[in-house]
């Protein structure tokens, strides 16, 4: 939940207050300090990007200037999900990566997102390779580590497949920021499932129940 510390902290240097003109604002750069006002967090960051604006002609013949400040980049980028304190650091580490890009480069996130899950691959034991029977040994795909890794999962396999598919598209596509928020949401859960003691627990009751 970051919002503006305060205008004072804007510096949008093309601005002159009381002037709106889209030929010379639009591309403008501009930087402010926000601020965390989620309960019980300080996060204070730097964030910069460039301004858009556009101007449109109302019923009555009047113009408004609509302006929009597009961000690609962070100081100290916001965590954007939550994940457990158990969490593997090589995974943690992925992740932060993912967290910086998706503001400049969305597609290269989701990619560090798909990474994130090799990571937890490699966490988990899932091997990297098959030895077949003429002694050779393949390299095995994500697709095939995930499937070998809770197999009767649904819910992980769709959620993880997902993220793999984006991390896939975003190696040679250009992704929606929105495309990349997804596969932040599709790893928090996936996280919350493994690392998250009271997820667990919850799970292992109900399952416990079901079954009498």
């Amino acid at each position: 939940d970051l919002r503006l510390r305060c205008m004072a902290d804007w510096r949008w240097p093309g601005y002159v207050p009381g002037e709106f003109d889209e030929r010379e604002f639009s591309g403008d750069p501009f930087q402010a300090w926000v601020k965390c006002h989620s309960p019980g967090c300080f996060y204070l960051a730097s964030v910069h990007g460039r301004v858009d604006s556009n101007t449109e002609e109302d019923d009555d013949g009047e113009y408004y200037t609509y302006v929009s400040f597009r961000i690609t980049g962070f100081t100290h980028s916001p965590r954007l999900i939550v994940r457990s304190e158990k969490t593997p650091q090589a995974i943690e580490d992925e992740i932060s990566k993912a967290e910086a890009l998706v503001w400049l480069d969305p597609s290269a996130s989701a990619s560090k997102i798909r990474s994130a899950i090799e990571r937890l691959m490699d966490h988990e034991g899932v091997p990297q390779t098959r030895t077949a029977n003429n002694g050779k040994v393949n390299r095995l795909s994500l697709n095939e580590r995930l499937r070998s890794f809770m197999p009767n999962d649904t819910k992980f396999q769709d959620t993880a497949e997902a993220i793999r598919w984006l991390g896939n598209t975003g190696t040679h596509e250009n992704l929606k920021r929105s495309d990349a928020l997804d596969a932040f949401d599709f790893l928090e859960y996936i996280i919350a499932r493994l690392y998250d003691a009271r997820e667990r627990s919850l799970l292992e009751r109900a399952t416990k129940i079901n079954k009498q």
